[in-house]
């Protein structure tokens, strides 16, 4: 079994592998930081190996669990690499609609959850999305306020599908967004809601609250 001062230094060379991977991701523009996550992946399961040894036999069962998963996963993104689409990276049915991709669904979940945020600052929905949409109109996601207006609706609606990143993602930012209006006080709510809308919005895809 590892000591704590192992432990530690497992987990710091996990984490300088990931940011490695993580810069190979950004730049990796050919394949869409395709390289760079696998390499997330390699680190992730070396992390499990070297950590996950010890422990009771129902630990060491989720671990290998979680193994196979990361293996099944990395194998798939290695066959893409090479030109053949595995059966879990195939696109699934979107009732004859285009399929929207997860990233993109996840922005959009930013933007209403921003909207929301200038809501509770004491601004109208149509003063909202008009913001929000300003706010992303030189990126590759400009939209439209209406655009945002009905995703809102949609993340908020009861067919809502809790598990799925997007709505999860929402409700998280919101229930975020609570928090450090609470935080601010009644007087100063309203300047800390600004604040968090546009800290939503500057990453655009993983930041802004928790996932």
């Amino acid at each position: 079994m590892l000591s704590a001062i192992q432990l530690r230094r497992e987990y710091e060379a996990f984490l300088r592998g990931l940011d490695a991977a993580d810069e190979e991701f950004r730049k990796d523009k050919r394949y869409s930081g395709r390289v760079g996550a696998m390499l997330a992946i390699k680190e992730t399961m070396d992390f499990v190996v070297k950590t996950g040894a010890a422990g009771s036999q129902d630990a060491r069962r989720k671990n290998m669990e979680l193994m196979s998963s990361l293996a099944h996963l990395a194998a798939a993104l290695g066959s893409l690499h090479e030109g053949a689409i595995a059966p879990m990276l195939k696109a699934g049915k979107a009732n004859n609609a285009p399929p929207v991709l997860l990233l993109t669904r996840v922005v959009r979940a930013q933007m209403a959850a921003a909207a929301d945020c200038l809501m509770q600052a004491g601004q109208s929905l149509e003063q909202a999305t008009t913001e929000v949409a300003r706010q992303m109109a030189k990126t590759q996601y400009a939209t439209k306020p209406r655009s945002i207006e009905n995703w809102r609706q949609k993340l908020r609606g009861a067919a809502a599908n809790s598990t799925q990143a997007d709505v999860a993602k929402y409700h998280a930012m919101l229930a975020e967004a609570a928090k450090r209006a609470n935080e601010a006080g009644k007087a100063r709510a309203p300047i800390a809601l600004r604040h968090f809308a546009l800290q939503i919005l500057e990453d655009r895809v993983f930041g802004g609250g928790p996932a």
